[in-house]
């Protein structure tokens, strides 16, 4: 339960600018071969395709972005979407590696809420050689690669570059919420509590740098089982907390023809009936002790 909070809050980010649109209108040890059949404040894990461009039009509608401009583009360029998914193979059934976390018991009416270090990089097996991939994990959950194995596999041994990015990414945020911040200062109006919202994103977002700053050079790949909802997108996003990896699969689903005005969202866990495998590379400092899949699921339109 904890290790899905932040994943969560950027869904939330999406409900909540959908909501100032409606406003708006209103007013990621065996060489491979060898086995069997020879993630505003953004994210998730290293996977990260953010396009940015969105237009706002005004304040309180550019702190949803600020706060959701991951996911945001992520619906717009429809990562994910069921439309144009293809019926999986029968031996690429992802079921038997669905394994959703379990529930965090409930003590004292709270819960364990996972810390911004949570997030660890993640790439996506390349399609041409998933079913290689799947083989290698028949019977284990994970595997330790070597250079060798992820020249085979397509993927980077080093994770320096993945977190480059993703750090660089994060500075820009920053940049740009300062930016805002000066051209908008504290005025005792309403909008006082944009820039108190920006100014608590960008401390965060100062965080989230340091923590992916603190991985380089201390994290190794490892192959981990995942599932994806289509055979189409691989946005995933990881997360390794409590000696336990969850790699998560992002799915849009878009119903914007019968909510024309925009006004309706909702986001959430969902078991596909027809899932796929998809193994995934996720970068952390040691193997787990479990590993743990997900499929959430933004929703938007009735």
């Amino acid at each position: 339960m904890g290790c899905s909070v932040l994943a969560d809050r950027r869904l939330y980010s999406e409900v909540f600018l959908r909501k100032q649109e409606q406003s708006d209108n209103e007013k990621e040890s065996r060489p491979l071969g060898r086995g069997h059949n020879s993630q505003f404040f953004s994210s998730p894990a290293m996977t990260i395709s953010t396009k940015r461009g969105c237009i706002w039009k005004t304040s309180s509608r550019m702190t949803a972005l600020l706060m959701a401009s991951h996911i945001v583009c992520l619906a717009a360029q429809e990562p994910g979407s069921t439309k144009g998914a293809t019926t999986p193979e029968p031996g690429s059934s992802g079921r038997d590696w669905y394994r959703p976390a379990p529930r965090s018991p409930n003590f004292n009416g709270t819960f364990a809420l996972a810390p911004v270090t949570v997030d660890r990089p993640v790439v996506a097996i390349p399609l041409a050689v998933r079913n290689l991939a799947i083989s290698e994990l028949t019977d284990a959950e994970v595997m330790k690669l070597t250079r060798e194995d992820c020249r085979t596999l397509g993927v980077p041994f080093e994770a320096d570059e993945l977190l480059d990015n993703v750090i660089n990414e994060k500075a820009r945020d920053v940049k740009q919420g300062f930016r805002y911040m000066k051209l908008h200062p504290l005025d005792g109006s309403s909008s006082d509590a944009t820039y108190m919202s920006i100014k608590r994103g960008i401390a965060e977002n100062k965080a989230q740098i340091g923590h992916w700053k603190s991985l380089k050079g201390r994290v190794r790949p490892y192959l981990v089982r995942a599932v994806a909802a289509n055979d189409v997108n691989h946005e995933f996003y990881a997360t390794f907390w409590r000696d336990s990896v969850t790699v998560v699969h992002r799915s849009v689903v878009h119903n914007s023809a019968n909510d024309p005005l925009r006004q309706h969202a909702s986001i959430g866990d969902m078991e596909p009936a027809e899932m796929v495998k998809w193994p995934v590379v996720v970068y952390i400092e040691a193997p787990p002790a479990h590993i743990y899949t997900r499929i959430h699921v933004l929703k938007l339109g009735r």
